[in-house]
């Protein structure tokens, strides 16, 4: 009858259980080791597995290794190892159990590298996964970072991921030991790599998973306002994440985290909205609705001079940027902007890509002046940079709610005869024709 095998008869269906072992080399004394290891400790008859290994002489990478490796394989089963494992006793076997686990016995297994849990760096998978991966395990737009990532979710997606504590390898992974400096790993770990690697994934991602919104609240402190909170609830939302911060910090950690978040759930879009201010009912549906990579609606600044929060950008002002006349601010238009708050905002995650993957918001100081630049227009300096429009609805007005003393001096400024066309320059007649271009 043959052994028992997890939840089939070894030996009853031979063809089931067959598995091809890949290993890319780069390290030619680490591969003839780890094909070693696996002819020792695979824990199923040796006829019923190969090993495949090829050298990289030309540096292509990780993912088109194993894609290079895949079509000479015979069996229906794939086992990816790094050169840099050492696989343990029955490891194969291992692996091949948890398979059985699988709807119909076959999908995704990760392997326990000793390095992440529940991962899928180093795998055994069926070749029946193929046609929902494009017909390549890793995709090879990768560098090397990220396409783990990338194989577990889809498997998941469709059910058919399962993770082997038992099927134990040891991974001589860099973060472990003391082999960054090494020339190969130290370009493959190199971190704008991983940082491409990431992009590349977050934008697969989003788009292979289609809409999903993150609504964030950067709370800075313990305090929300009733008055958001009844507006937030009665307010019209599709079916939405909701981001609030994972630690204290100041405004540009918070903003940064709830961006990373979005990020790591999969979110299309990102709504930030403050918790110090009202929310008409259609508000966001009317971002939603636009389709832009960046736009808002109006929000006034909550101390004097109190105007609404947007702007243009106009080289050789002193600061840079010029008011967005009054008369656009209240038009009730859709209408092009360069700079304005995070108060109520809707961005593309694809458009926080386009920046990087980190550090999207940080106070600056500018350089001609050293005054502050606060981490929100600087964001936006940012975007304008990588020619990116942003837009603003001004048909959304979001009453800002504020707190202050009312004495002697509050009095005598509203007594005094200006306006803020006298805070402000007006803008060129240049600047005025950009922005009103093809809006």
């Amino acid at each position: 009858m043959g052994e028992q095998y997890g939840g089939a008869i070894w030996g009853s269906n031979m063809g089931e259980h067959k598995v091809s072992v890949i290993i890319p080399v780069i390290r030619s004394e680490k591969a003839a080791r780890c094909k070693l290891l696996v002819e020792k400790y695979a824990g199923i008859p040796k006829e019923d597995f190969e090993v495949i290994m090829e050298e990289d002489t030309e540096r292509i990478g990780c993912p088109k290794m194993v894609k290079k490796l895949v079509a000479k394989t015979k069996y229906d089963n794939v086992c990816f190892l790094g050169d840099d494992t050492m696989p343990t006793q029955n490891f194969l076997k291992e692996a091949l159990v948890a398979m059985q686990e699988l709807p119909d016995g076959w999908g995704l297994v990760g392997i326990n590298d000793g390095v992440r849990i529940n991962s899928a760096a180093h795998w055994v998978a069926s070749k029946k996964l193929l046609p929902y991966l494009n017909n390549e395990f890793f995709h090879t737009g990768y560098t090397h970072s990220w396409c783990d990532n990338e194989l577990k979710d889809i498997a998941e997606k469709i059910g058919r991921f399962i993770w082997a504590e038992d099927s134990q390898i040891i991974h001589e992974h860099p973060i472990a030991g003391d082999n960054v400096d090494m020339e190969d790993y130290a370009n493959v770990y190199a971190q704008e790599r991983i940082e491409k690697d990431e992009v590349l994934y977050r934008r697969r991602r989003i788009q292979r998973d289609g809409f999903k919104l993150g609504i964030a609240l950067p709370l800075t402190s313990t305090q929300v306002y009733t008055q958001f909170m009844f507006s937030f609830l009665t307010m019209n939302k599709p079916d939405f994440q909701l981001l609030v911060p994972e630690g204290a910090g100041n405004i540009d950690t918070v903003r940064n985290g709830l961006v990373s978040q979005a990020l790591r759930n999969g979110c299309s879009h990102l709504a930030f909205m403050d918790t110090d201010q009202i929310y008409p009912q259609d508000a966001l549906m009317k971002l939603l609705d636009h389709d832009k990579p960046f736009v808002s609606g109006v929000v006034h600044r909550r101390y004097s001079p109190f105007d609404p929060i947007l702007y243009w950008y106009e080289d050789g002002t002193e600061k840079g940027f010029i008011h967005v006349p009054l008369n656009l601010c209240y038009s009730g238009d859709l209408i092009k902007i360069d700079a304005t708050g995070q108060g109520f905002t809707l961005t593309k995650m694809e458009t926080f890509l386009d920046v990087g993957v980190k550090n999207w918001f940080k106070t600056e100081r500018r350089k001609e002046d050293n005054a502050v630049v606060g981490e929100d227009i600087a964001f936006c300096t940012k975007l304008r940079e990588l020619g990116i429009e942003m837009y603003a609805d001004t048909s959304i007005k979001i009453p800002h709610l504020s707190l202050f003393e009312v004495t002697q001096g509050t009095h005598e400024l509203f007594m005094k005869n200006g306006s803020l066309d006298n805070k402000w320059a007006s803008p060129s007649s240049e600047t005025v024709e950009r922005m009103m271009c093809g809006v």
